[in-house]
């Protein structure tokens, strides 16, 4: 899947960092709303964003396939039609950039940098996560 280029996605993260943790404001943003706020913890070594977020943990990440030695994450398959729970990951030139959980109805779930998770649209993310998108399933 490509995504389209659009103001939105230009701009989508000076948006919400202008919001200031408003949820109020956040949810207005084009179907983005935060379900889960995320604080990061000082003490944490290492950092819990978007790939451990969408693995299920640290322990869970396929580091060959993060580091892009691999296409495709052991225990999982490419698949074209996503249902609920599947892996959604975002590239940008070939290069892995950001990665969710299908939700439904054309929606994830994503954790966006170190901060907070967010449910919205597949297409509603930041330029910088890129303009392909493929999707995985556990099996």
């Amino acid at each position: 899947m490509v995504l389209k280029r659009n103001n939105l996605r230009q701009n989508l993260i000076q948006r919400l960092y202008k919001t200031n943790g408003d949820l109020g404001r956040i949810n207005r943003i084009k179907g983005i709303y935060q379900i889960e706020k995320r604080e990061p913890k000082p003490d944490y070594k290492l950092p819990y964003d978007c790939i451990v977020y969408a693995f299920g943990g640290m322990d869970k990440v396929p580091f060959d396939f993060v580091t892009g030695e691999k296409d495709i994450p052991k225990g999982y398959l490419p698949i074209k039609d996503p249902k609920k729970g599947d892996l959604v990951v975002y590239y940008d030139e070939g290069y892995l950039m950001h990665c969710a959980i299908y939700d439904r109805n054309g929606n994830v779930k994503s954790k966006w940098d170190l901060g907070n998770i967010y449910k919205h649209p597949i297409e509603s993310v930041p330029k910088n996560y890129g303009e392909e998108v493929r999707f995985f399933r556990k099996v």
